[in-house]
C-alpha cells in the first residue's frame, strides 16, 4: 500500500463529506438536452428552451444555471426546487438555442456540474 494513496484518502476526508467518488458521480447526476419551442411571443417564431433530468435519487435543488460560463443569460428557470430522479426543470434562454456550448449546474450541496455539447 502506498503512502500516497493513504495522504490522498486523509486529504479527501479533512474537507468534509467530499470525496473521489462523489465528485466522479456528479458528473452522471443530470441529463441536458436542448430544444427550440414554437412561441408567438418572439420575433423568430420560437423560443430555445433547456430541459435538465435530474438522475439523482435524493432530493437536489438547482442553484443555478450558467448558459456559455456567463456569456449568455437564462430568462428563468421553473421547477427546479426537490427534484427527484426524472424530475424535469425548464430553463428559457437568452440566446439562440443553437449557439449554446456548456452548461454549468449547481445545486444545493455545492456540487457543480458542467455539459459540453
Amino acid at each position: 500500500m502506498s503512502t500516497d494513496t493513504d495522504t490522498k484518502f486523509t486529504d479527501d476526508i479533512d474537507q468534509g463529506d467530499t470525496n473521489t467518488e462523489t465528485v466522479q458521480t456528479v458528473q452522471d447526476q443530470f441529463e441536458v438536452h436542448i430544444r427550440h419551442e414554437p412561441s408567438q411571443s418572439t420575433m423568430t417564431g420560437y423560443v430555445g428552451k433547456l430541459d435538465i433530468i435530474s438522475l439523482n435519487n435524493d432530493l437536489t435543488t438547482l442553484t443555478g444555471v450558467l448558459i456559455n460560463r456567463r456569456n449568455s443569460r437564462t430568462k428563468g428557470f421553473y421547477d427546479f426546487k426537490n427534484m427527484r430522479y426524472g424530475s424535469v426543470t425548464q430553463v428559457y434562454l437568452g440566446c439562440a438555442a443553437e449557439y449554446v456550448r456548456e452548461v454549468t449546474i449547481s445545486t444545493n450541496s455545492g456540487l457543480y456540474y458542467t455539459h459540453n455539447f
